[in-house]
């Protein structure tokens, strides 16, 4: 279940050559420096319109070189841009390059079997622009150290490396003789209490390395925060989001018959909404932001959560099936569809079958919004570029499963074009996240030295 987490007519620039034709606030602040953080104890041929002409062999390439490790080897790098130029990509690389030194320095001590892949590191580095963005239509500036960019990164990449273990049918034992749901719920959240206990007491309660991780996050929000209560607040939404976690590993494991539809489209809302919520809540805490999230936006949150999870859904639904994750929202509709056959084709890696299955019965038309921009009612009128992140997310996941080589709907499906009209910009950051990854895997820079 990645929650979590983030084009035009220049896709087919880039695209394999078979295709090609307020006031600061009085008062102290208390600081901590970024040194002190890293030391703590831490298929067809036709031609779009929208996208420009691709092939199958074409869309095989174009996802190789976005998912696979020979893209961030750089050996896929001649079928990218030399250039980088759009805004959204540069400022999440940007982001990505000044967090990098301090988050991937935690976590390769964290993960040294290096199971969140380089994709993940970078992109949930990226998202600090999620806080930052939030921070700056508060009012605030964004300090030379980026800590606040710095906090939200490290609360994505701990997200992530839970989601590492508890994603995987050797944790929950997704199949056949599942343990009941209430004790998948308890494994979860036993499982997820150490680092939520970190992050609350800014102190590590064992020597587990995410725990290490996740109390100088805890250290770095203290620091940050001008008043208790709003990194209260911002410790009640990560809570919220641990629980939520738990729930969906217990929901999205079931066989589809054993949950309702009502449930797995709650979760689907909260599981990305939770995500993005809290690392965008971040941008709340220094002492110049004018005010805390507003209920509204909260609640903008979910509706924003709902479609990017059901996108995220799509872009992943290999991935979840091999995971056991057989009752996502495109799960769920399969089964309602075909019944046993879904599950005997996920279990058995049918995936030309399950690909046809999401076509043919329109189930990822389901899992599309109605229209194109914000949910209705959730606009955020007041964040700044938050919403516009938000929707950057939504396309790159949609199209993400576009470009899937099991894919079986056609790429300029004009159903689909509202959703995919910014590649290039998504082209961009991949250039520029695969150069980032390949400029930064020094022996020094894993060592998180400056």
């Amino acid at each position: 279940m990645s929650h979590r987490t983030s084009f035009s007519a220049a896709r087919g620039r880039a695209a394999s050559r078979e295709g090609e034709p307020a006031a600061r606030a009085p008062g102290p602040r208390r600081r901590v420096t970024l040194g002190r953080l890293d030391r703590a104890d831490a298929g067809s041929g036709r031609t779009s319109a929208v996208v420009g002409p691709i092939t199958r062999a074409g869309r095989r390439a174009c996802y190789a070189a976005l998912l696979t490790k020979d893209f961030f080897s750089g050996t896929q790098s001649h079928a990218h841009p030399q250039r980088i130029d759009d805004r959204r990509a540069l400022a999440l690389l940007e982001v990505a390059r000044a967090t990098a030194p301090w988050t991937d320095g935690l976590l390769a001590r964290v993960d040294p079997a290096g199971r969140v892949s380089p994709r993940s590191r970078v992109l949930c580095a990226a998202l600090g622009v999620l806080a930052e963005a939030c921070h700056r239509a508060l009012g605030g500036r964004t300090e030379p150290d980026r800590r606040v960019a710095v906090a939200a990164a490290l609360l994505a990449l701990l997200t992530k490396i839970d989601d590492e273990v508890i994603d995987r049918p050797g944790f929950h034992g997704g199949g056949p003789g599942r343990a009941p749901r209430a004790a998948i719920e308890r494994r979860t959240r036993a499982y997820l209490a150490p680092t939520l206990e970190a992050v609350r007491r800014g102190r590590a309660p064992n020597g587990e390395p995410r725990c290490a991780l996740a109390a100088a996050l805890g250290q770095l929000l203290q620091a940050l925060s001008s008043a208790p209560e709003r990194l209260d607040r911002l410790l009640t939404t990560i809570a919220w989001g641990w629980e939520v976690q738990v729930r969906a590993v217990a929901i999205y494991t079931a066989h589809p018959r054993e949950v309702s539809e009502a449930e797995v489209a709650s979760v689907t809302a909260e599981i990305s909404g939770a995500w993005l919520q809290m690392i965008t809540e971040v941008g709340t805490l220094p002492a110049d932001a004018s005010r805390p999230l507003r209920e509204g936006e909260r609640a903008a949150f979910l509706a924003w959560g709902a479609q990017i999870q059901r996108a995220d859904a799509l872009a992943d639904f290999e991935k979840d099936l091999g995971d056991g994750l057989l009752s996502t929202v495109p799960g769920v509709q399969g089964y309602a569809r075909v019944g046993e056959d879904y599950v005997t084709w996920a279990r058995r890696g049918q995936l030309a079958r399950l690909y046809g299955l999401l076509v043919e019965e329109r189930l990822d038309l389901l899992c599309l919004p109605e229209r194109a921009g914000p949910p209705a009612g959730a606009a955020m009128p007041e964040l700044g570029e938050v919403p516009a992140w938000l929707e950057w997310i939504r396309g790159f996941l949609t199209w993400r499963y576009l470009v899937h080589p099991a894919c079986r709907r056609a790429p300029d499906d004009p159903r689909f074009a509202p959703f995919v009209d910014d590649v290039a910009s998504w082209r961009d950051y991949i250039t520029g996240a695969q150069r980032l990854v390949t400029r930064t895997s020094a022996p020094a820079f894993a060592q998180g030295t400056r």
